[in-house]
Formats: C-alpha cells, structure tokens, sequence
C-alpha cells in the first residue's frame, strides 16, 4: 500500500508553466503570442479583437495531466471554437471560466449566458461556441479545462450554466 506522500506526488514532467503577456512584445506580434500562448494552454481558438485601440493581454498557465488552469487580463475580445478548431482538439472537456472583471457572453447552439463579476461558467469543449469578453477596461478571468475522462463522463454534452 502506497503511503500519503506517495499518492499525492505527481510527475513534473507533466507540469507546464507558461505566462505571455503582450507588453514584452512589439506591438505587431503581441496579439499572436497572446493567441498562441492560449491555445497552447487550452486548444486551438480563432480570436478577434476590436479593429480600435490598443491590445494588451497577460495569461499565466499552467498545465498537468488533470487539466489546464489560468488567469488572464485582456482588452476586450472574442474567441470562436468552431468545426476546425473542435477537429484540431487532442480531448474532450469542461471549460470554467471565473470572472474577476468586465464580463463574458458563452453562445453555444441557442443558448447565451452571461456571466459578470464573481460568477463561474462552465461550458462544453466538444460543440461550437463563442467566448465573448467585454469591459470598460481590462476582462479577467481565471479560466480552468478539465478533462471529461477526469470527471467520469467522456461521452456526455453538457449545456453552459452560469454558477453565481
């Protein structure tokens, strides 16, 4: 029988770090880092940001072979995970998104939850979706994805729900 120690230690090689932020790149290249430091943490994602002002954006992630965890500070933006990103997807799972500021529409089907200040949402990685965030200022968030194997139900569609 394995001791306490021994059960919670985890392999740090399946342990990633990664933070990007924007301000340490030209003004050019900043939005893609940021979009390529996203799908890295959390799967491919189209993202667009409004044509007008300045973007600036700060994620620190990290990953283990249980999920991806993360907290972003962002202009405002849109995110789409449509048919081709789904297929570019190595797993299936929930993602939850806490919001610290502004806030954040999931559209998803038919369905569009908002969630504000201090709420959680929680929605489906396997069907088509829109993450839009909106602010006066900076949107942030901590954004978390779970894997459906890890909560025992890889096969099941789940609706986004927003937990106040």
């Amino acid at each position: 029988m394995k001791n306490n120690n021994e059960l919670h230690q985890k392999d740090s090689s399946n342990f990633h770090f990664n933070v990007c932020d924007t301000e340490f790149y030209p003004v050019r290249e900043g939005f893609s880092a940021f979009r390529e430091a996203v799908a890295g943490a959390f799967m491919p994602w189209i993202m667009e940001r409004p044509l007008d002002g300045e973007f600036s954006a700060r994620i620190a992630s990290f990953s283990t072979e249980v999920g991806s965890f993360g907290r972003t500070r962002m202009s405002p933006l849109m995110g789409i995970r449509n048919k081709a990103e789904l297929s570019k997807s190595p797993e299936r799972c929930l993602y939850a998104n806490y919001v610290l500021s502004g806030q954040l529409f999931i559209e998803q089907g038919d369905k569009v939850t908002a969630a504000n200040k201090g709420d959680l949402i929680v929605f489906d990685s396997t069907l088509p979706v829109r993450h839009i965030k909106v602010g006066d200022s900076a949107f942030e968030d901590l954004t978390f994805s779970i894997s459906k194997e890890q909560i025992g139900s890889a096969d099941q569609i789940f609706e986004n729900v927003v937990i106040p």
